[in-house]
């Protein structure tokens, strides 16, 4: 659940806004692209800051806060959209959803291998692909879907901040469901048994 709605989360604003860009403020594609810098640089920054957290929260409480504060960036984002709306009011926003899908995939990741035997290292790669690509995709859909005018009648910037409140709703509500049913574990701690597979085969 937390792939599906994380990838869906993620998916939606880094096409959606870029599309708002190019079709309502008549930017170039390529600035366009360019313009998504504060995702990556976050990605970056809040990659060791989600490990050092791994060992220190519960896995839910990771979970919940990442799924949020891309949600909240999603929120941000259709606030902020307008034809004529500077980009500084973007970059946070943009931090927000790569530093979100980083401890929510961090964590996400750890407790897929943390769960699956140990002889099973590319069952849980598979499963980790799996939940984040279809989540992913229905982003995809969503935004092509939006900028198609598919969905009914409206601007296409009418639509594409609907996919974002959309995107938005999904963060809230699937965190709230993770958390709950995940339960009050401890901070993960068996991922590194895979430690193991690394020793030559017998």
């Amino acid at each position: 659940m937390t792939g599906l709605v994380i990838g869906f989360a993620q998916a939606v604003p880094m096409l959606a806004v870029p599309a708002f860009f190019t079709a309502v403020q008549g930017i170039d594609g390529f600035v366009a692209t360019l313009f998504v810098a504060p995702f990556a640089i976050a990605l970056f920054a809040a990659g060791p800051v989600a490990g050092w957290l791994l060992a220190r929260v519960s896995p839910r409480v990771l979970i919940i806060g990442g799924l949020w504060t891309v949600a909240i960036a999603n929120v941000l984002f259709v606030v902020v959209m307008s034809p004529a709306a500077p980009y500084l009011l973007f970059v946070v926003p943009f931090a927000l959803v790569g530093a979100g899908f980083v401890i929510t995939t961090v964590i996400r990741t750890a407790v897929i291998f943390a769960s699956t035997p140990k002889r099973m290292p590319g069952t849980a790669a598979a499963l980790n692909e799996a939940s984040i690509g279809v989540g992913a995709r229905l982003g995809v859909i969503t935004v092509v879907l939006a900028r198609a005018g598919a969905l009914g009648e409206g601007t296409q910037l009418h639509w594409l901040q609907l996919s974002l409140a959309g995107a938005a709703v999904a963060g809230l509500v699937g965190g709230l469901a993770v958390f709950l049913l995940l339960g009050p574990h401890d901070p993960v701690h068996s991922v590194w048994d895979l430690r193991g597979e690394r020793a030559p085969a017998a």
